[in-house]
């Protein structure tokens, strides 16, 4: 009976070395995954919790090609592409969580040897794919270029220029509400 639990005892200990050493290879994939869905603060949290750690694995080439390089360049570039034309903001997803997204596939894009889209290439998909939430505040922007303002050049202007504007005190149309100003005298 000793000899029969000696053996059971062993093939769990077998059991959960693998089940380690499998948590071990996949770990870099795994990070990717949860990064890729973690809002601004948490990844923030993350960075002071690993310290030096961190920026070593925000620089891994394998956390980027993880979900992406299968050995041949035009699939893995196909991958990519795929990947970045499909981000759009999530119905309630913040900005920095949906540009965090962005950043992320554009690393995979570099990662694998595919060229990333331009800048403003950036910008404009950054601006035409944001939740209903942002829509009014990105048409905003387009009306306000086509008038002679300037549009966002870079993916970061973009998110910038939707920030500021979410955070403007605007008066709302639906009110009923009528201001009267009265002018000043002259004397």
């Amino acid at each position: 009976m000793n000899e029969a639990l000696k053996e059971q005892w062993k093939c769990e200990l077998k059991a959960l070395a693998d089940k380690k050493s499998k948590i071990m290879e996949n770990k870099s994939k795994l990070y990717w995954l949860i990064r890729g869905n973690m809002s601004a603060e948490s990844v923030d949290r993350v960075k002071v919790y690993l310290g030096v750690k961190f920026d070593d694995l925000e620089e891994s080439r394998d956390t980027h090609t993880a979900y992406y390089s299968t050995g041949s360049y035009y699939s893995d570039a196909a991958r990519v592409k795929l990947a970045y034309n499909n981000i759009k903001q999530y119905p309630g997803e913040s900005l920095s969580g949906y540009k965090d997204r962005i950043d992320v596939t554009v690393k995979a894009m570099i990662a694998v040897g595919f060229t990333p889209p331009s800048e403003q290439e950036m910008a404009a998909d950054f601006l035409t794919k944001v939740n209903a939430g942002y829509e009014i505040k990105a048409m905003f922007t387009e009306s306000n270029h086509r008038h002679g303002g300037e549009y966002p050049t870079t993916l970061y202007e973009a998110f910038q220029c939707l920030s500021e504007l979410s955070t403007e005190k605007s008066i709302n149309s639906l009110s009923s509400s009528v201001f009267h100003v009265k002018k000043p005298e002259r004397s």
